[in-house]
């Protein structure tokens, strides 16, 4: 008797087995896949790929951090885009993802990153931007006060904002490709 139900359930097992290969092979079973932000460890790597990339294509900024971006709101002159939630890696997370594009193009101008959860400080950024500019950010808003740390480059503009609440914590970074420096940036203070 042992046997038979032995016998049954190698059987079962084996054509469960079977099945499942199958379904995986023809493409019926997905499982999610990790978004290439989410292999990242840092915000650092992120700013770094970011920086890497050649265009701000939409296709190209939604591939780099595989999460679906879904329009969130519109004007006379741009359409805005907003992505999911990423963990990084060492614990820091980004709720939101702000890509805008003018109209009747599909080349963003604009990428803002906002960051959650442990500090990023403000001593890495010195150490990685030598020619920061500070700008003030927003003023007369209390807590949501910020100042901003700004770098051109050839590759265009790259601005760090830190809230006054909490000023040795980087909150979020925003690129705009192929930006470069107007005379009143110039002559504001290297940080």
């Amino acid at each position: 008797m042992k046997s038979i139900f032995r016998k049954k359930s190698n059987f079962l097992y084996s054509a469960v087995s079977v099945l499942l290969v199958n379904l995986l092979l023809a493409g019926c079973v997905n499982f999610p896949k990790e978004s290439h932000a989410e292999k990242l460890k840092s915000a650092w790597e992120i700013v770094d790929g970011v920086m890497a990339l050649k265009s701000f294509e939409n296709k190209k900024i939604y591939d780099y951090f595989g999460t679906p971006f879904s329009a969130s709101s519109s004007s006379t002159n741009f359409n805005y885009w907003e992505g999911n939630l990423i963990k990084l890696g060492d614990g820091v997370v980004i709720p939101k993802i702000l890509l805008r594009t003018p109209k009747n193009t599909d080349v963003a101008d604009l990428l803002l990153i906002d960051f959650e959860g442990p500090c990023i400080p403000k001593k890495e950024l010195r150490s990685r931007f030598a020619e920061l500019k500070v700008e003030v950010g927003k003023r007369g808003h209390g807590e949501m006060d910020s100042t901003l740390y700004v770098q051109y480059s050839g590759w265009g503009r790259i601005t760090f904002e830190f809230m006054d609440r909490n000023p040795g914590c980087l909150v979020s970074v925003s690129f705009h490709p192929k930006e470069i420096p107007r005379q009143d940036h110039q002559d504001r203070a290297t940080y």
